[in-house]
């Protein structure tokens, strides 16, 4: 018997228009030794978060790999128009008023 970590994006959603909802799923499977018997999904838990116009999509971790998943960066890229960001900016710069 083995133990494997996955670690996915299972749903993104946008929400209104400065907001780009991303729930993550971790998923704990167990494997059999004999590998003609399914794969038993033991665990499956969850994280959400959020990014708005001002967010960096396309930041990188240290290895030079991507922090968000390729599917979140083309929607933020298709979402977040400069119109959005300016229009995001204003409504920032209300609230610190």
């Amino acid at each position: 018997m083995g133990l494997s970590k996955a670690i996915e994006v299972d749903k993104i959603e946008c929400v209104g228009p400065y907001s780009v909802q991303v729930r993550t799923a971790t998923v704990i499977t167990e494997t059999p030794d004999d590998e003609s018997e399914p794969s038993k999904e033991l665990s499956r838990g969850y994280h959400r978060h959020v990014l708005h116009p001002s967010d960096d999509w396309n930041a990188q971790n240290e290895e030079g790999e991507f922090v968000q998943d390729e599917r979140v960066r083309k929607i933020c890229e298709a979402v977040f128009t400069d119109d959005i960001k300016t229009r995001w900016t204003d409504e920032m710069n209300k609230k610190k008023s």
